[in-house]
């Protein structure tokens, strides 16, 4: 009710899409994570969906930064609309996200962490620390999307020259 209450239906439609896909996600996560005999898997380096602590996690953060500004976000309730419909879709798909459980410190991953770090700091200097939250978790999310987006190219690429061998 926070920013979506003038929407009406299609807000509490949205609340209960958000309230579902991270329910759906939970079921997905647990049976990914366990063998076939029941025993629980090794965690894997990415995992399948936007976690469901991320996805809450940007809307807490829009909720602190709207009291940041004196209630300037809940004034316009469809760019939030737009968020919470895009973070249910985002705990569905198929799109990997890095798993923070057992990460290697690669340089991509070094400087990725570090800029999303970096610009958090300048985020709460400059503005206030509920914008850098924000950022945090949407940089999470970036980072996910940008290397989903890449790795279906390397392997469109991959499956190209594979046709391009075997024609030969």
């Amino acid at each position: 009710s926070w920013a979506l209450e003038p929407l009406g239906t299609i807000a509490v439609a949205a609340c209960f899409a958000f309230v579902a896909c991270g329910a759906i996600r939970l079921a997905r996560f647990n049976v990914l994570s366990m063998t076939s005999d029941g025993a629980p898997k090794k965690p894997d380096k990415y995992i399948l969906g936007l976690p469901i602590p991320g996805a809450a996690g940007i809307l807490v953060s829009l909720v602190a930064a709207n009291h940041a500004v004196s209630g300037g976000l809940s004034s316009s309730p469809v760019p939030i609309l737009v968020v919470v419909v895009a973070l249910s879709f985002f705990m569905l798909a198929t799109i990997r996200f890095r798993s923070l459980k057992d990460m290697r410190m690669c340089c991509r991953t070094v400087l990725l962490v570090g800029f999303a770090l970096g610009s958090s700091v300048v985020l709460a200097l400059k503005l206030h620390i509920a914008f850098a939250l924000g950022w945090l978790l949407v940089s999470y999310v970036a980072i996910g999307l940008v290397e989903s987006i890449l790795g279906m190219t390397r392997r469109a690429a991959r499956m190209r020259r594979s046709r391009e061998d075997t024609a030969r």
